[in-house]
């Protein structure tokens, strides 16, 4: 009796969910900006953007659920740039980060965030889900990956300071290991660890087909070898030269008939699922698409259904308004940290000075791209009329026994986008010397700039010159 009234509870919240919030996604600048992960049988699937968690029937089209992301303790939603990291098997729960690398757990159950189980060993990075809903982890301060079963609230490290990356495939049946150069995977039910037997550099697990993984070296488009793995059967794969670079998928399963393979979100022996978009929005320099997820038959390519899971573009248009007055308020305190330099302007170390920018919601979350582990304003070049801002900044990395600054010029729209960047080359001091100095000088022009910029390395120097300006 107890088990039915469970199983009855659950319809009636996902009843509910339905019954208040029927709605469906904004349109994106990119697939890959949305997360989307199916249940083992692939009948259903979740996805997940910035504005909204929907949960859908592939064989119907049906939307079942939709929640919004407002996050109340934050009096927010979650940054356009934040990631879906998993869902698990039972696409009862999710877990994402936000654009400031913080993580959050949400439940479709409940229908609300939730807190993280109270992990034995302190959680530090969250991988994903296997064998379910057991929750893979990097464990606070010792780099053990460890397993959480949610059933029976226990734990079990399951590899020891590892040196290298985790990785989850979608199908959730097995961790993946790169330590100390050496590929290993973890079985998700039995927790049996075994060598793959892997001798390339990089391993890829998106796009792959069911209990597959890739591993290959040099680039991802300019591959000198691959090797592809079962990682349930243990077959391999092995290609080198031109044939390596041209194979996406082990030559043992079928082929997608399709150009497009890294839209592909899920596939097996019989069907892959992937992206389209149905059409598209014009926001300035910015395009928005309207994508939906479609199930194709692997061998003939023919279209078995397709499922539309963005919102009609009044909806969408709210949406983004709404998202542009958010970032505006945060693009409004970047821009007060950037006093005007004086033009013409040349960097001087001796005098220099900036003001740290790092905690601000616009760099935070990752509006303003930050290469060093801190950032810094050192001035404003100059206001365009229409809003946009043209500005100097500094990126510092603190090494071990270096010290990195890097030097950009960022241009940025009324919106706060960034439409423009120059590299004015990095200083990296040595000990009590320079391994590498860059000095730079900035002159006015008609509602513009021009800038040169010269690397110091040893007896070499290298030189750069640019010029920029608004558009108004």
């Amino acid at each position: 009796m107890k088990r039915v009234f469970v199983i009855y509870l659950m319809l009636c919240l996902f009843n509910s969910s339905l019954l208040n919030a029927a709605v469906t996604h904004a349109w994106n600048t990119h697939y890959q900006n949305i997360g989307v992960r199916f249940n083992p049988d692939k009948s259903q699937f979740v996805v997940f953007s910035h504005d909204r968690i929907t949960k859908w029937d592939m064989e119907t089209g049906k939307l079942l659920a939709s929640f919004d992301t407002y996050m109340s303790d934050f009096k927010r939603y979650p940054h356009r740039n934040s990631k879906l990291i998993d869902v698990d098997d039972y696409l009862l729960e999710l877990v994402f980060s936000d654009g400031d690398g913080s993580i959050h757990r949400f439940s479709l159950l409940q229908g609300q965030y939730i807190n993280f189980p109270k992990f034995n060993h302190g959680l530090r990075i969250f991988h994903g889900y296997v064998d379910g809903n057991k929750m893979v982890y990097t464990t606070t301060g010792d780099y053990n990956v460890s397993i959480y079963d949610q059933n029976t609230s226990k734990d079990k490290i399951v590899h020891e300071k590892y040196f290298g990356f985790i990785q989850v495939p979608v199908f959730h049946k097995v961790v993946i290991i790169k330590d100390k150069g050496e590929f290993l995977f973890v079985d998700g039910s039995t927790y049996k660890k075994k060598k793959l037997g892997v001798k390339n550099t990089y391993s890829y697990i998106h796009n792959m087909p069911d209990d597959w993984m890739e591993a290959y070296s040099g680039g991802r488009d300019t591959r000198e070898t691959v090797q592809f793995v079962n990682l349930v059967t243990g077959k391999k794969e092995a290609y080198k030269g031109e044939e390596a670079k041209k194979l996406y998928y082990p030559k043992s399963v079928p082929q997608p008939k399709t150009e497009f393979i890294r839209t592909i979100v899920r596939s097996d022996d019989k069907y892959y699922y992937q992206f389209y978009n149905s059409g598209n929005y014009e926001d300035g320099k910015q395009t928005y698409y309207k994508y939906g997820i479609r199930k194709v038959e692997q061998v003939t390519g023919k279209i078995i259904r397709e499922v539309d899971i963005s919102s009609s573009q009044d909806d969408f248009l709210a949406v983004l308004e709404r998202v542009k007055q958010n970032e505006q308020v945060a693009f409004k305190e970047f821009k007060i940290n950037f006093n005007q330099l004086p033009l013409p302007y040349s960097f001087d170390y001796n005098s220099a000075s900036a003001r740290e920018i790092q905690t601000i919601p616009f760099v935070k979350f990752g509006s303003h791209p930050s290469v060093g582990s801190k950032e810094f304003a050192i001035g404003k070049i100059m206001d365009c009329y229409d809003g946009g801002v043209i500005v100097l900044t500094m990126s510092f990395t603190q090494g071990a026994s270096s010290q990195t600054s890097h030097f950009y010029i960022r241009q940025y729209d009324k919106y706060g986008l960034l439409i423009d960047s120059k590299d004015l080359g990095k200083t990296i001091k040595q000990g009590g010397g320079f391994d590498q100095i860059t000095r730079f000088t900035i002159e006015p022009m008609n509602r513009g700039y021009s800038a040169v910029a010269r690397w110091e390395m040893g007896k070499g120097v290298q030189q750069k010159n640019y010029a920029g300006g608004c558009n108004d």
